[in-house]
């Protein structure tokens, strides 16, 4: 944990307000986010918060940091070892033949989640922070309704990336880990091609 955190001592005061939480019965959840660093090491975290009383959650998905440093990639479990982890394998999932004229096809066109940065900025995905909305400058319900808007209206202007492929249902590429990985939101990405078994 120190290792990866880069933090000496980390493992050791999460831990600790880990306790501090549950003392007090405070709702508390855990990700643990798959590395190849820690692959071996699973079991050994999930037995921990068992122990504890806390359900284990893996993700295996890793994408650069919002300024688009890649670093944390060289990071990431090889395509084929995702099995392990339910609801990330690509296999078995109905494919979609219809090319989407709309870039998004997530819940970021309903507004479900609403992020906003430490200078005031509202986004609606937490990976793709534009359109954004100064809520300094801006009420929030009105900026909601204009970044909204703005997404629904947002086509595909590309067919070279994933709009026309068939195995998008199977594959976790979207228009924020693309923008992330190849400054551009319409692009696939080999990693989550090989997911797809593309």
């Amino acid at each position: 944990y120190d290792r990866i955190s880069g933090v000496p001592g980390a493992f050791a005061r999460t831990s600790r307000g880990i306790e501090l939480m549950l003392e007090r019965s405070l709702p508390l959840k855990v990700k643990t986010q798959v590395l190849s660093l820690n692959l071996g090491h699973l079991p050994r975290i999930k037995r921990f918060l068992e122990q504890r009383g806390l359900t284990f959650t893996a993700n295996p998905l890793l994408f650069p940091a919002l300024d688009r440093d890649p670093a944390a990639l060289s990071y990431r479990i090889r395509p084929d070892q995702l099995h392990r982890f339910k609801g990330f394998s690509g296999c078995g999932k109905a494919e979609r033949s219809v090319e989407r004229e709309y870039l998004f096809e997530c819940s970021l066109t309903r507004g479900m989640n609403l992020y906003v940065d430490p200078q005031g900025r509202l986004s609606l995905c937490q990976l793709l922070r534009y359109p954004s909305a100064d809520l300094l400058r801006e009420p929030l319900a009105a900026a909601r309704h204009r970044l909204i808007a703005a997404a629904r209206r947002r086509k595909v202007t590309s067919r070279d990336g994933c709009s026309s492929c068939t195995a998008r249902s199977g594959c976790f590429n979207c228009p924020g880990r693309a923008y992330l990985e190849t400054a551009d939101a319409e692009s696939r990405i080999p990693y989550y091609c090989r997911i797809a078994g593309r």
